[in-house]
């Protein structure tokens, strides 16, 4: 509760000191370019001043949970932190400063006064740090899915990943060469783990050489080391400093591909020994990749400014991979479970085990379907235990007590073998959340699993004999450019427009739409001139007319125009790219339309662009003016929904069945208006000689789809 008042007089004092203090401000660029080396190309200044509060605040929490008062000074990355810290708070202002953080201190150490065992004061560090973010930074929260992993989950994937190694190869975890690297370590509890489970004897030179963790953020690196640390020196009966973590962004990093043979520079440090560290994981032959890596997919909308990064590296080749495999129209497969999944597949040697938490969407939706293709060939044994407790499907309690339903994966790597095995458990119907802890009490061994075979959709829920495989397909995504020998159904095919503001875009009275769409426009309008006011036309000049450089956007992460506008409105990218570009958006009366908002549901929709946010091809389908001269069969895109199918003579909203909906028209419509048949030729003359009939047509086709979907 005091953490708002206490950040916002850190952020002002941190500030001021950039301005004022020559020496602090040199010292924090030189940081910055360290971070930018180490972490990830983006860091910025804001950046540089939000790990320095973390630092202060976080400090003597950890004198007093872990009663460590050299980990500042012997630590390599605390020692840069303090260096920097040391450059302006000192003083008058250090004292003025501490007096405003006493209330915040002593309420800690309230907290920390009852800690009595090294498991107790792991669960108080993660839920501190859970608890913290949640009120320190609510997006980066979000963003970076601040959500600690249950110990029950924990112990369950440390047991069952060795007994993997011991089934397929004959070792154990603690064996000698089997090196092991948690790329997204969090508060380190995987590594600690080990320690706490692994043999005494083998212990020590397994802590110094064998055992690797990577963490991006300084907060939860601080934790990470400080309980692996304590846990180590708790098992053994002596302090050693952890070599194997190192501050760095997993996913920026891929001089592991060339590292070992020193063809390709190491990446930079925030010190000598981070770099060092770095090197020599990047030269290690990592035999299991376990943990569970953050997970945030996409902002809703601008309004949010809570974009995750790109990577490109990993990015393109998830393009290469799981999209290039994948059959559906849009796969989204870019979320940080596949961007970790991808890389720690690359980063295994020929022999190796990967153990990650996931969502469950990787089992059965259809935007992974390329993924599980993918994986099916990279690895030769899958075993995946579905704990459910995905909100939407009902499907129990969860155990991270998040509306997405939980997977735990184990993927074996195995040199001289070319098939895979893929095998599945999952939870019982309506099982708590305690109910699906206890169930990991053991190993894996302990799973009743079942052997699936992917069908040629690359679906993992077992053969599915239903007669659709052999039929003609209803479109042809490699076909979309309208070939004439597509050997398809239908030639043209769209998802429905999504507005991004239904609450602006429909209602059920006609006028009170006109008037929420006026006001929509005369806000814009107003934002447009002072947009243009603010940023003159000179200075865009000098940019190349480059309006993003102007307000200081850069190709990934949130967009800095998106705080700066009015929030009356809600704003998309497309809004803001018309925007940015001096796009005027006029209101006019002709841009109503009608839609089919959801099934047997018409309403009013103001249908315009940059207001809609993304029209797909419905100019294609329903030109302006043309509406009741077209039907379309609408049908759900998504797996997460039952299948449903409906035909009518109007635009259809994506959401028309909740989840996206995929339309496929009778007719289609040129730029200048000329109407010509959407079924395809080659369909046409399957059906007349099938049923050697000349007479039948793209109409009775139309509806002939129509009957076999319903």
């Amino acid at each position: 509760a005091d953490l708002p008042d206490i950040l916002e007089v850190l952020r002002e004092t941190i500030n001021r000191a950039r301005g004022d203090n020559r020496p602090f401000a040199a010292a924090a660029d030189e940081f910055l370019r360290l971070c930018r080396e180490t972490i990830n190309p983006h860091v910025g200044q804001a950046d540089v001043r939000e790990m320095l509060i973390q630092h202060i605040l976080t400090r003597d929490i950890f004198l007093r949970v872990f009663d460590e008062e050299q980990f500042h000074a012997e630590n390599n990355i605390a020692r840069r932190m303090d260096a920097l810290q040391k450059t302006f708070l000192t003083g008058a202002l250090r004292r003025e400063t501490v007096d405003k953080l006493r209330s915040y201190y002593k309420a800690i150490h309230r907290a920390a006064a009852d800690i009595a065992d090294n498991r107790e004061k792991q669960k108080f560090l993660k839920a501190l740090y859970q608890s913290f973010y949640r009120v320190y930074d609510p997006k980066k929260a979000g963003r970076l899915g601040v959500v600690y992993t249950p110990n029950e989950i924990v112990g369950f994937m440390v047991r069952s990943a060795d007994a993997l190694v011991r089934r397929h190869f004959n070792r154990r975890l603690w064996s000698p060469g089997v090196e092991i690297l948690d790329p997204a370590t969090g508060t380190g509890t995987f590594i600690t783990e080990m320690i706490e489970c692994f043999p005494k004897a083998n212990l020590e030179r397994k802590y110094a050489e064998e055992m690797h963790a990577n963490e991006a953020g300084i907060l939860p690196y601080y934790i990470a080391n400080l309980n692996i640390e304590h846990a180590y020196a708790a098992r053994v009966g002596k302090y050693r400093e952890f070599p194997g973590i190192c501050l760095m962004d997993t996913l920026d990093n891929h001089s592991f591909q060339n590292g070992a043979r020193g063809t390709q520079p190491a990446l930079g440090g925030l010190s000598e020994e981070n770099r060092a560290r770095v090197d020599r994981q990047n030269k290690a032959d990592i035999s299991v990749v376990i943990g569970n890596p953050p997970w945030f997919a996409n902002q809703r909308n601008e309004n949010e400014v809570n974009k995750s990064r790109e990577y490109p590296e990993v990015d393109a080749r998830i393009r290469a991979t799981y999209i290039a495999e994948s059959a559906a129209q849009r796969p989204n497969a870019y979320d940080m479970y596949s961007r970790f999944v991808r890389w720690a597949s690359d980063r295994l040697g020929k022999n190796g085990i990967l153990a990650f938490v996931t969502n469950s969407s990787f089992l059965e939706g259809k935007s992974y379907d390329g993924f599980r293709k993918v994986v099916s060939r990279e690895f030769n044994e899958l075993r995946v235990i579905d704990l459910g407790g995905d909100a939407r499907k009902r499907e129990g309690g969860n155990v991270f007590n998040v509306k997405v339903g939980v997977a735990v994966w184990f993927f074996v790597r195995k040199a001289g073998r070319s098939e895979c095995d893929v095998w599945r458990f999952s939870a019982p119907a309506g099982a708590s959340a305690d109910d699906k802890l206890r169930m990991l009490s053991g190993t894996l061994d302990d799973f009743d699993f079942l052997h699936v075979a992917a069908d040629r959709g690359g679906n993992w829920t077992g053969r599915i004999e239903n007669g659709f495989g052999g039929m003609m397909p209803l479109v042809d995504p490699a076909l979309r450019g309208g070939a004439a020998s597509a050997k398809a159904a239908f030639q043209l095919y769209s998802l429905g427009p999504v507005t991004n503001r239904d609450d602006w875009a429909f209602d059920f009275d006609e006028k009170n739409l006109r008037r929420k769409a006026r006001r929509f426009c005369e806000v814009y309008a107003a934002e447009r001139k002072r947009y243009l006011a603010e940023f003159r036309k000179s200075d865009i000049a000098r940019h190349g007319g480059d309006y993003g450089r102007v307000m200081g956007r850069g190709k990934t992460g949130p967009s800095p125009l998106a705080e700066w506008v009015s929030r009356e409105i809600k704003w998309t990218a497309e809004l803001e790219a018309h925007l940015q570009a001096g796009k005027r958006i006029p209101f006019s009366p002709r841009n109503i339309r009608t839609a089919m908002y959801r099934p047997f549901v018409p309403k009013p929709t103001y249908y315009a662009d940059a207001f809609t946010h993304r029209k797909y091809r419905t100019a294609e389908i329903f030109p302006d003016g043309r509406e009741g001269e077209n039907r379309i069969i609408c049908f759900s895109a998504s797996q997460r929904i039952p299948f449903a199918a409906l035909a009518c003579d109007r635009m259809a909203s994506l959401g028309l069945f909740v989840e996206p909906a995929q339309c496929v028209p009778l007719y289609r419509y040129d730029s200048d208006g000329k109407r010509s048949g959407n079924v395809t030729a080659w369909c046409l003359s399957q059906f007349r000689e099938r049923y050697g009939d000349r007479k039948i047509k793209a109409e009775d086709v139309f509806h002939y789809a129509y009957a076999v979907l319903h």
